[in-house]
C-alpha cells in the first residue's frame, strides 16, 4: 500500500513561504503541500531534526492572519520532510479548511470526509 493510498486527509498544492519554529530557533521554510493533518515543507537549511521531533509551522496569509500548527516530524525524503499537526487552534484550523476547499479538485464531500476525519482522531 502506497503512502498516497494510507492518506486519510486529501492534500492540495500550495506552495508558500512559511517558517519552522523548534527549541533552537525560526528557519525559514516553503510549504509544498497542505492538508487539514499536515504539511509538506522543504527542509529549511541547517535545521537539524529527526523523526518524531516536534516544531511550530507557521504560515502567514498576508499581514494578519496566520495559520500555527503544532507538528510532529514523520518523513525526511530529499529535501523535503513531511508534518503530522498535532494541534492546531480553532481559527487556524478554520482557515486550513478555506485554503483546501478553494484549491482542492475534488467535490464537497471529500472535504466533509476530511472534516470527519480530523474530529474522529481528536476525540480518540
Amino acid at each position: 500500500m502506497s503512502m498516497e493510498d494510507r492518506r486519510r486527509f486529501e492534500r492540495v498544492l500550495f506552495e508558500t513561504p512559511a517558517k519552522l519554529i523548534d527549541i533552537n530557533g525560526e528557519w525559514p521554510t516553503k510549504v509544498i503541500d497542505l492538508s487539514l493533518k499536515g504539511a509538506l515543507v522543504e527542509i529549511p537549511v541547517q535545521f537539524e531534526c529527526s523523526l518524531g521531533d516536534t516544531c511550530i509551522l507557521e504560515i502567514a496569509l498576508g499581514t494578519t492572519i496566520v495559520i500555527s500548527m503544532g507538528c510532529s516530524i514523520v518523513y525526511q525524503r530529499n529535501n523535503n520532510m513531511g508534518l503530522s499537526c498535532n494541534n492546531v487552534d480553532l481559527e487556524s484550523i478554520s482557515h486550513l479548511k478555506r485554503i483546501v476547499s478553494l484549491n482542492s479538485n475534488n467535490s464537497l464531500d471529500l472535504l466533509e470526509r476530511d472534516l470527519s476525519n480530523l474530529v474522529s482522531d481528536n476525540l480518540s
